[in-house]
């Protein structure tokens, strides 16, 4: 689960688990399901459901930053982690 002052949202295995999870907050607060997350905090969320992977990007938030700045062209370069870390 990720919180982010009045906004959260919810990973697991099961759908049934998740929807155990709303009613209980749903019982302590007043929620709104907003459904199936594409983009949260600037971070573009994909799925993939086949491999059970989940990933967070953030090229769209970047693309926006060099917009803003006026950065045009920009070359790629490795990290200094290994990316499986």
């Amino acid at each position: 689960m990720a919180i982010y002052i009045n906004n959260f949202f919810i990973v697991k295995n099961f759908i049934n688990n998740i929807k155990i999870l709303k009613i209980i907050f749903n019982n302590q607060f007043k929620i709104s399901d907003f459904g199936t997350y594409y983009f949260y905090l600037g971070m573009e969320i994909i799925r993939d459901r086949l491999w059970r992977v989940l990933k967070f990007s953030q090229i769209v938030y970047l693309e926006k930053v060099f917009q803003d700045y006026g950065i045009k062209n920009y070359n790629n370069v490795n990290t200094l982690m290994e990316t499986s870390s």
